[in-house]
């Protein structure tokens, strides 16, 4: 399967009614690729779920939102799944910065439709953060 370009992605958001917008092509985060942790994500933790047929679409910093004025929000992946629910999900290593979780609590309050969650590569295992 491959991933969602930003258009593909926007004719699907416009059928469901989400309110994002496609990251600007040459934009810093839709040109950057995965680091590390993010790679290790979509092979340990995506790739599985795609080959059960259970993901229909797989995008990488294909979308952002915008939060307020000049504040946006860009997840590191959204993930369609085949029973048409939206997984909006942001990939850290050790630790993240108060005001990337602070951006991903008012994204989460604003987009409630969404299934929100952090996954963190702690040393040896992913800890799962939802917001609820």
């Amino acid at each position: 399967m491959k991933p969602l370009t930003p258009n593909e992605f926007q004719e699907v958001a416009d059928r469901l009614g989400i309110q994002g917008v496609p990251a600007k092509a040459g934009a810093a985060n839709s040109a950057r690729r995965m680091n590390k942790t993010e790679e290790r994500f979509r092979r340990e933790r995506v790739e599985p779920r795609v080959l059960a047929g259970e993901l229909a679409a797989v995008m990488f910093e294909a979308v952002k939102f915008r939060l307020a004025d000049r504040t946006w929000y860009t997840p590191d992946f959204v993930l369609i799944r085949t029973d048409g629910l939206i997984e909006v999900v942001e990939v850290k290593g050790g630790w993240w910065q108060e005001d990337a979780r602070v951006k991903w609590k008012v994204f989460a309050e604003q987009h409630p439709w969404f299934a929100h969650r952090v996954e963190q590569w702690d040393k040896e295992q992913w800890k799962v953060e939802t917001y609820a």
